[in-house]
């Protein structure tokens, strides 16, 4: 009877998992990446033998919420500059307005 229940119990874990490994491999981000995201909650991990295997129901949803754009940000520090500059280019290049970027960036010299 122990040999049926761990053997159901064998069954369950490894169809729905996929070895850690080769998801890195799949995703072309490092294993470490991938450890990130499961302490952050986004995955969820499955130990067998000392050995992370990915559960293939997180990593769809996984998959889900990052095409929604819930983990996408706004740049940040030069890059927001550089950012804020091109779309207020774009804006004026719409209006058939003139633009200098020191007006647009405040001075910080930002080449578009």
């Amino acid at each position: 009877m122990h040999a049926i229940a761990i053997g159901v119990l064998y069954d369950k874990q490894i169809n729905g998992l996929r070895s850690a490994k080769k998801v890195a491999q799949d995703r072309g981000v490092s294993p470490t990446t991938l450890w990130r995201w499961g302490q952050a909650g986004y995955l969820r991990f499955v130990n067998i033998s000392g050995r992370p295997y990915v559960d293939l129901d997180s990593l769809a949803e996984f998959d889900k919420r990052a095409a929604s754009g819930e983990f996408s940000r706004p740049p940040g520090g030069a890059a927001a500059r550089s950012s804020r500059a091109r779309k207020a280019a774009a804006l004026a290049a719409e209006q058939g307005e003139e633009t200098s970027t020191a007006a647009v960036d405040g001075g910080k010299g930002v080449v578009l």
